[in-house]
């Protein structure tokens, strides 16, 4: 269990579009599922502008502790079953904050 510990780490990726960063609460949040490091996305990109139909004012993209925990626990599940599984399954949040119209 140390091990799972160690390895796990968080990221935060932010893009803001605007004059000054954005502190009110986001509008939209959801997991993003990414295979193979990272390299293939399900469903496929995410569509901030389908969330935003007056724009996009700010997103975040971050590794959190949950999504560590997610990936840490498919590794174990590999490792259970005889096959090195590390960077599998590699998921991470994405938070939007729309411009307000």
């Amino acid at each position: 269990m140390l091990i799972l510990f160690t390895l796990m780490a968080c990221l935060k990726i932010t893009y803001t579009s605007g004059p000054a960063p954005i502190t009110t609460p986001e509008q939209h949040q959801e997991w993003h599922h990414r295979f193979a490091s990272g390299m293939i996305e399900a469903p496929g990109p995410f569509d901030a502008a389908a969330v935003c139909p007056n724009g996009v004012a700010q997103v975040r993209t971050e590794v959190t502790v949950a999504n560590s925990f997610a990936s840490a626990a498919a590794n174990q599940i590999g490792a259970a079953a005889g096959v090195d599984t590390s960077g599998v399954y590699t998921p991470s949040t994405i938070k939007v904050w729309c411009h307000q119209p």
